[in-house]
This record gives C-alpha cells, sequence and structure tokens, in this order.
C-alpha cells in the first residue's frame, strides 16, 4: 500500500514558507493513546520517543459527512478508528 504525506501545503508569506495556520499537519489528523490503548498494540515505551515513527495500519468507520453551503463536492468527514495495529517490518 502506498503511504500518502499528509503535510500541510506551504503557503509564501512575506517572502517566507508557512505551513496553513502555522501547523505541519492539518488539524484532526493526531491521535492521541491512553494506557490501555498502548498496552492493547504491544507497545513499548522506549519506543514512543518524541520524534518517533511507528507505522501503522488502521481501518476506520466513517461516521458523519459536510457539504459546505454552495459546494457541490464533500467538504470534510469524521472517522472512528476502529481497529489498528503495527505494521510489521520489511523482512519480518
Amino acid at each position: 500500500m502506498k503511504m500518502i504525506d499528509m503535510k500541510s501545503k506551504r503557503k509564501k508569506s512575506g517572502g517566507l514558507e508557512v505551513a496553513s495556520r502555522g501547523e505541519d499537519y492539518p488539524y484532526g489528523l493526531s491521535i492521541s493513546l491512553n494506557k490501555e490503548s498502548i498496552k492493547k498494540l504491544g507497545l513499548k515505551s522506549e519506543d514512543l520517543v518524541a520524534g518517533a515513527e511507528i507505522d501503522f495500519c488502521i481501518c476506520v468507520r466513517v461516521t458523519s459527512t459536510r457539504i459546505e453551503a454552495g459546494d457541490k463536492e464533500l467538504s470534510s468527514c469524521d472517522m472512528q478508528i476502529i481497529k489498528m495495529g503495527e505494521m510489521p517490518e520489511e523482512g519480518d
């Protein structure tokens, strides 16, 4: 499966490139895991350090969709993660 970089597009502002709203990734693409979820996933504290990248496979359920007034296409949707797991490293 091809991974898509979800980083926000940068805009020029006064000669400087800045991410929209000052964030590298759009609002809503962040998840937070509690102790129980970390344990269920078999993750170790030493693997969960700021800046670490962990590949996950997720299954989501679409919970709502929105089309803004005047738009003809979907403007946003909400999804609930219902299943997830750490992807095996290549060679495993």
